[in-house]
């Protein structure tokens, strides 16, 4: 079916075939296709319209946000071109705040990169990101322009990532984020807060991030606790 969508036998906001009809096309279960449907419409390829069917995506580069990984590495996949504005760098003293987020005692200096994320040099995201000097000062000569930091981590350092813990809320574009990001001054933002954290339970990193949805989707799949 994907295949089909991709040699454009269905049209972006075209109406996907019934389960049963698509049963009868590919000479499969309905299990195989709702298999594939599932797995489509996480990947973003088609979406659901309660009350009127399936539709195929508008092939909008999306991004889910229930997985931990970089933008480049995201989109990549999906065929589009991510870039990095390194917009600032400096040293700072850990504040109550940030020390904790670290793990690190107060006072103690840290690194913080401002950079503007760019899809085909549209402006998408603003992101701070707060980490040692020592992984700090090394990204600074690392290709930042192209590269995530998640994969400078593991490929430059060798470290090995476990997860990242995550706080979302609705926030208003400050006039510097507006600015930078192209938008109208409190232009409604997603703002997450971010701790990346290694296997061995250190935070590596602390984001801050500033994301506009207009050039950009987001997904997050959530599954129900079974009690």
């Amino acid at each position: 079916m994907q295949g089909a969508i991709e040699r454009g036998e269905y049209a972006p906001g075209s109406r996907l075939p019934s389960e049963h009809e698509l049963c009868a096309r590919y000479q499969v279960s309905r299990s195989t296709v709702r298999q594939a449907l599932n797995e489509m419409l996480r990947e973003g390829v088609i979406y659901k319209a309660h009350g009127r069917g399936t539709f195929v995506s508008d092939q909008r580069p999306f991004r889910d946000v229930s997985t931990l990984e970089g933008l480049s590495e995201a989109l990549s996949a999906q065929g589009h071109s991510v870039t990095n504005r390194l917009q600032s760098f400096r040293l700072v003293s850990a504040d109550a705040h940030l020390a904790l987020q670290l793990k690190v005692p107060e006072g103690t200096v840290v690194a913080e990169l401002a950079r503007v994320r760019l899809i085909t040099m549209i402006p998408v995201s603003y992101e701070v990101t707060f980490c040692s000097q020592e992984i700090g000062e090394h990204l600074l000569s690392a290709e930042l322009k192209s590269r995530d930091i998640l994969v400078i981590l593991e490929q430059d350092f060798g470290v090995l990532i476990s997860h990242a813990d995550m706080q979302l809320k609705a926030v208003a574009a400050t006039t510097e984020i507006a600015e930078l990001l192209q938008l109208p001054v409190h232009e409604p933002l997603m703002r997450i807060h971010r701790t990346v954290v290694s296997t061995d339970g250190a935070p590596l990193l602390y984001e801050q991030l500033f994301l506009h949805g207009e050039h950009l989707d987001y997904h997050m799949r959530v599954e129900r606790s079974r009690h």
